[in-house]
């Protein structure tokens, strides 16, 4: 065991493996924390996902037994779950529940029940990821104290389109945890809930205050200063979205007037004023008409080329970056190009020398973005003890 440990250490991964398997059910050190870890690691970079649940469940109560302070299982877990891609999460999800059926103890089961919500939430499965979220702290109250419980459950409600559920959650995290970034999120469930005013306040406030820049709160704060002042809205309850048909049968001017009156949010109706706009050649003000619905609907990233188009024939370079910078960090390097070959082709050297420098910047800003680790939480909300892990 000591061999397989000293060549998983020096990226003899597959060698290790071998070791591993040949010998680890005889050996004296096979619930030993260093093998523990090593095991791991060793599965996970061969994607041996089932390898090392089995043996996570194998160990659980010898190591934790003798380890009160720490779960190990618990750790393990959240190691993998760091590292496995979204399709095999199920198996993490599967073993966290074999893990519940093993205890009576209720804190321990709401803590594997918070970690499934993590690992259903990292699979895109975010309804089923809330249940697990409120079963955790109906088993142990403490975790609707937390902080990071909050923050988390927030964010759910925002992706399932639950925005004043999420805002509320948000309120609550800013009254403990009062960080620009707390801050930011919260103003961006307030602007899909419709209190535009109160959310450029905080945008304002915050914003500058950000530890990394962001250029997309930039853009918000000025969609939403635009929104204010063409409609006058300080606040909206959002009566839902215009449908295509409407928008093919109306006027323009009855799409302002339902941008006024009923959701100013709405991506289609955003959309349709910004291809007016454009075509009379107002293209600032159709580069906001075309950044709300890129905000408001985040599934299409035509509105995304639309929006550099009108900066750019604008000359708003500043602006322009933004939406580059933007763009290029939620649809991937790729837009850049897209935009790049809707130019007509009269000169490919100058157009190519344009993408390359944005294609060069836009990795510059995405990477300030890169984090490789995660923090793995011990105590309750009257201790928040944590363990950073770089992966």
């Amino acid at each position: 065991m000591a061999l397989a440990f000293i060549l998983q250490n020096l990226s003899h991964i597959r060698e290790a493996n071998t070791l591993f398997d040949n010998y680890l059910d005889k050996s004296n050190f096979k619930y030993k924390e260093f093998i523990f870890f090593s095991y791991l690691s060793t599965k996970v970079q061969l994607n041996l996902i089932p390898d090392a649940l089995k043996y996570i469940v194998t160990v659980d109560k010898q190591i934790t037994a003798e380890n009160d302070d720490l779960n190990f299982a618990q750790f393990g877990l959240s190691l993998i779950i760091s590292q496995v891609p979204k399709g095999q999460k199920r198996v993490v999800v599967n073993t966290y529940n074999e893990l519940i059926e093993s205890t009576d103890d209720p804190l321990v089961k709401a803590t594997y029940y918070y970690n499934i919500g993590n690992c259903l939430r990292g699979s895109d499965n975010d309804r089923e990821a809330i249940k697990h979220y409120i079963k955790a702290a109906k088993l142990n109250p403490d975790y609707k104290l937390r902080p990071y419980w909050r923050k988390e459950l927030a964010g759910l409600f925002f992706m399932i389109g639950k925005y004043l559920s999420s805002s509320k959650l948000y309120a609550l995290l800013t009254q403990d945890d009062n960080t620009p970034e707390n801050k930011v999120l919260y103003a961006d469930s307030l602007i899909l809930a419709g209190k535009y005013k109160k959310a450029l306040e905080i945008l304002e406030q915050f914003e500058p205050k950000l530890t990394i820049r962001n250029s997309e709160w930039s853009l918000k704060s000025i969609c939403l200063e635009y929104l204010i002042d063409k409609y006058e809205l300080k606040a909206q309850i959002k009566q839902g979205e215009a449908g295509r048909d409407f928008i093919a049968k109306s006027s323009e001017d009855e799409i302002l007037a339902f941008l006024e009156s009923k959701n100013a949010l709405c991506p289609d109706s955003q959309f349709f004023i910004g291809t007016k706009l454009a075509e009379r050649d107002q293209f600032e003000e159709a580069c906001y008409c075309f950044l709300i619905s890129a905000f408001s609907d985040e599934r299409y990233k035509l509105p995304w080329i639309h929006a550099m188009a009108s900066a750019f024939n604008a000359n708003l370079l500043g602006l322009f970056m933004l939406i580059v910078e933007t763009s290029s960090r939620k649809w991937g390097i790729e837009i850049i190009s897209e935009f790049i070959e809707s130019f007509p082709q009269n000169d490919d050297s100058r157009l190519n020398e344009l993408a390359l420098g944005l294609i060069q910047h836009c990795e510059e800003y995405i990477s300030t973005f890169d984090d490789k680790s995660f923090e793995l939480r011990f105590g309750d909300s009257n201790t928040s003890n944590s363990l950073i892990v770089n992966t």
